[in-house]
């Protein structure tokens, strides 16, 4: 990409964005470089607030609108304008263009343009699970291999696949499940009440809201 820019001696200097990083939660996405035929880039950027597809969500559960706080470029480069203006909430599953007017510099380049866009991060809790009990009525089973560490946001929801024939027979039936604080039963899969119709396996997984703070110890699952 080529950008005419008279120099000081009337010769124009060579500026060339070999390549647009965009910083976004910690990755970097990219563009191709640009081009421009005056002293400025005119650059377009799509967004799109899609849910993570690795974290589970309810109905019941209203997702946070994303909220971009600031778009900055990195020098050589200047921001000149944007549009629409920062901070900004996006709702779930809306689409929004960025249109950036950014100006090179005036002398020759020839790099990767950076471009980071900021935004309010949620706040993620540290939960240690020492072991994953099971209880039902008198017995009580510990599941083998349960200790886990888990990053989740505060008050997110997390989940546990656990078989059923640690604890319960065929033909048992489940019609509540009771955990201890700090933790919070969302749902399950298969939902309550449910029977262990196979003979051979049951899985079933246990959709859990963690608390707003960190946690170490043991996950007890009641079965009733």
């Amino acid at each position: 990409m080529r950008i005419g820019i008279r120099s000081l001696f009337g010769r124009k200097n060579s500026v060339k964005a070999t390549v647009v990083n965009i910083k976004l939660h910690g990755k970097i996405h990219t563009l191709p470089g640009m081009e421009s035929k005056s002293g400025f880039i005119d650059l377009e950027i799509p967004f799109a607030n899609k849910p993570n597809q690795n974290v589970l969500m309810f109905q019941a559960q209203k997702r946070k609108p994303e909220r971009i706080t600031a778009i900055e470029v990195a020098q050589p480069f200047t921001l000149v304008s944007i549009e629409p203006k920062a901070p900004i909430e996006i709702e779930e599953e809306r689409k929004v263009v960025f249109k950036l007017r950014i100006g090179v510099p005036s002398y020759g380049y020839s790099g990767p343009m950076n471009i980071e866009m900021k935004t309010d991060e949620p706040e993620m809790v540290h939960i240690e699970l020492s072991k994953t009990v099971l209880v039902r009525g008198e017995r009580e089973v510990e599941v083998e291999n349960s200790n886990a560490i888990i990053m989740v946001q505060k008050n997110g929801i997390f989940q546990q696949n656990i078989q059923m024939y640690k604890v319960l027979s065929y033909k048992d039936k489940v019609s509540k499940v009771v955990l201890p604080e700090p933790f919070k039963l969302v749902s399950t899969d298969p939902k309550l009440p449910f029977t262990i119709s196979d003979e051979n396996s049951y899985i079933v997984a246990f959709y859990i809201q963690a608390p707003d703070h960190g946690y170490a110890g043991p996950l007890t699952i009641g079965l009733e």
